[in-house]
């Protein structure tokens, strides 16, 4: 994003653009609490992030001078809720729903029949939906969720380490050898071990 600002600042002279970067760490209420902040302490003239559209209507509701203000969403998560009421919400990155059926046309190709999918308990609605549209795309070609291994949220991963290692072991003793990592954090993208 700097290099992009960067780039704007050398074509153009009278618009002087500041980046502020704030680290939700995976979490919504974070997210939220983040642009609030910000709006709050600094001359917000846009939001560009991975902000998702519950989060920026959550936003929306607690900060009225946020709706007429432009949200560049660079997330994937599922277009679920409408977001007529935010006119100013762009979703930058493609529909989930068509990488899920991508990913299910790579496992009927290598005539996957059962897979694993591994993914992060989050408890929201975005998580449910993810994973049945996964079900239900491989459900279409032929193939089924055998096996779910479903981590506790990000704010327990330090106290079950060792309980995320030995699910990951169990995985090698599953008939199942196709795995389908769906959601996570950057927490979990260090699990080696297994």
């Amino acid at each position: 994003m700097e290099m992009a600002v960067q780039d704007f600042h050398h074509l153009t002279c009278s618009i002087h653009l500041v980046l502020r970067f704030k680290d939700s760490q995976g979490s919504s209420a974070r997210a939220a609490s983040s642009v609030l902040e910000l709006i709050g302490s600094e001359e917000v003239e846009a939001i560009i992030g991975t902000i998702t559209s519950p989060e920026a209507t959550l936003i929306s509701e607690i900060e009225k001078t946020t709706r007429d203000m432009p949200i560049i969403s660079l997330t994937s998560s599922p277009s679920i809720l409408p977001t007529y009421r935010l006119p100013f919400f762009l979703q930058m990155a493609n529909d989930i729903k068509v990488n899920i059926q991508c990913i299910a046309a790579i496992v009927n190709y290598f005539q996957g029949r059962k897979v694993t999918a591994i993914y992060q308990d989050n408890n929201d609605f975005i998580t449910g939906t993810v994973i049945t549209l996964l079900s239900d795309s491989l459900r279409v070609v032929g193939s089924e969720i055998d096996h779910h291994l479903c981590f506790p949220p990000q704010s327990s991963v330090s106290e079950h380490n060792g309980a995320i290692e030995q699910e990951l072991r169990k995985l090698r003793s599953n008939s199942s050898r196709v795995f389908i990592l769906v959601l996570y954090t950057v927490r979990y993208l260090d699990f080696r071990e297994g």
